[in-house]
């Protein structure tokens, strides 16, 4: 028997902001979808523009149920679209996301049940409508999660069983994804990879703001990761974590992923390396080389 596949979306006053032909594009593609064993959970921040209509005439196409009331945010929202679905596998898509082609849902499922994972992940399409030539696949992957989120949550197929285990930290706006991927990770979950194009992915939104991103980032890296400020800061600005914990991590990977894992570790602290030794030419034709921020060579040229 097909599993049940619940695609959760959060929604908020999208005839307000103009959104309706991105909801309706997204809405389109579950309906397309050749896996036909889909609902479609929409979860509403008491939206008062009229949105509600629309989803109410969405739902008369497709198996669904939504939900309108005020949230505290996208996570609050992911947590009730959670405990309102009733798929053994659970998708989180924005208003502005949409699946990629026709036969992703049906590839993805197949995947997860031969390798009963608990989630899986792929790539995505980032779209950027202001600039198309920016526009470009990014290739999911797990052996750099240490180092940042590897994947779009766009890409994620996740066990509802998992997900009512471990809810979203709603402490967090937009890095509660992160958290719980690296909780799983840590926790050895099941993880795999599906070797597709999930989504199409907007670029832009939440997650553009870089002040919250660098604050979030930050607390996840000290309470996940039980690195100190300066250790946090570090991995957040270079990539690199503290060689105590280089070890420690390349435990939860295996194969391939366990090589990989080294390599991206080598790559950024080289990277780390480049970025602290720095020339300087002065006006007066001296020349300083900065290590680490602390000039130790003058000389003439």
């Amino acid at each position: 028997m097909e599993p049940l596949i619940s695609v959760v979306t959060p929604t908020f006053n999208i005839i307000k902001y103009n959104r309706q032909k991105y909801f309706e594009q997204l809405c389109d593609s579950i309906l397309n979808q050749s896996y036909k064993n889909i609902e479609h959970i929409i979860i509403d921040g008491n939206s008062d523009d009229g949105t509600l209509e629309l989803i109410k005439n969405h739902m008369k196409n497709c198996r669904g149920k939504y939900l309108s009331a005020t949230d505290s945010g996208i996570y609050d929202a992911f947590n009730k679209g959670v405990n309102l679905a009733s798929g053994k596998y659970v998708i989180f898509m924005g208003t502005d996301d949409y699946f990629y082609d026709s036969a992703v849902v049906s590839k993805v499922v197949l995947k997860l049940e031969e390798t009963e994972a608990d989630f899986s992940y792929g790539d995505v399409y980032l779209l950027n409508e202001t600039r198309p030539e920016k526009s470009r696949v990014a290739k999911g992957n797990l052996h750099e999660l240490f180092f940042k989120m590897s994947f779009c949550h766009q890409s994620v197929f996740m066990r509802r069983d998992v997900l009512q285990k471990f809810p979203f930290n709603t402490d967090y706006r937009i890095s509660a994804d992160y958290d719980l991927c690296l909780k799983l990770l840590m926790l050895r979950a099941n993880i795999v990879r599906v070797n597709e194009i999930i989504s199409v992915f907007r670029t832009g939104g939440a997650s553009s703001n870089t002040e919250l991103f660098d604050l979030e980032r930050l607390s996840v890296f000290k309470n996940r990761l039980s690195l100190n400020d300066k250790e946090a800061l570090k991995l957040l600005k270079y990539k690199t974590l503290p060689l105590r914990k280089v070890k420690e991590y390349a435990k939860f990977f295996t194969g391939n992923e366990y090589f990989c894992y080294y390599v991206a570790v080598m790559k950024y602290f080289i990277h780390y390396l480049r970025s602290n030794i720095i020339q300087i030419r002065t006006s007066k034709g001296k020349e300083s080389f900065v290590l680490f921020g602390k000039e130790f060579v003058k000389r003439k040229v």
